[in-house]
Parts: structure tokens; C-alpha cells; sequence
């Protein structure tokens, strides 16, 4: 029952692996990065084409889908200086 088992589980998960997307930051967006302060701030990176992409920072949250190129971008509301990290 075990051998059967296995396929059988393995083509019901398929479907879901299709659904995971990577969304990937733009290379500037790293640890110790330092952003602009009272400027509004772009926040930008790809994906998969139609995804739904979610950014939060600082008790902000703003969202975008992709292009048809997996392209998206956000624009987070001006901050005031902060040194904590």
C-alpha cells in the first residue's frame, strides 16, 4: 500500500508547488540598506506575472500585482528619521 500511496500523494501535491510564487526584492533592498527620510519610498522587485505582492515596513502596508514581465513596484509614504533597526 505504501508504493501505491506515494505517487498517488505525489500528483495531489503537484498543483500546490504550482501555486508558491518567488517574489524577489530588487538587490538594493538588503540588510543594513538605508532609506530616504521624509521622501516617499519605491519599493520594488519581481515575480511571477499576476501575482499578488504585499509589502509591509514601519506600520505601513501598500500592495501591487504584477506585469505580464513579473515586474511590480510600491511607493511607501514618507518617514521620519529612525535609528533603530
Amino acid at each position: 500500500m505504501n508504493t501505491l500511496l506515494r505517487p498517488l500523494l505525489g500528483l495531489l501535491l503537484l498543483p500546490c508547488a504550482e501555486l508558491r510564487a518567488d517574489v524577489v526584492l530588487a538587490p538594493l533592498f538588503t540588510d543594513g540598506a538605508v532609506l530616504q527620510r521624509d521622501k516617499p519610498i519605491a519599493v520594488w522587485g519581481q515575480a511571477n506575472a499576476g501575482e499578488k505582492v504585499s509589502v509591509q515596513f514601519a506600520g505601513q502596508r501598500q500592495e501591487a500585482t504584477t506585469g505580464s514581465n513579473g515586474r511590480w513596484q510600491v511607493r511607501l509614504e514618507p518617514l521620519p528619521a529612525n535609528a533603530q533597526g
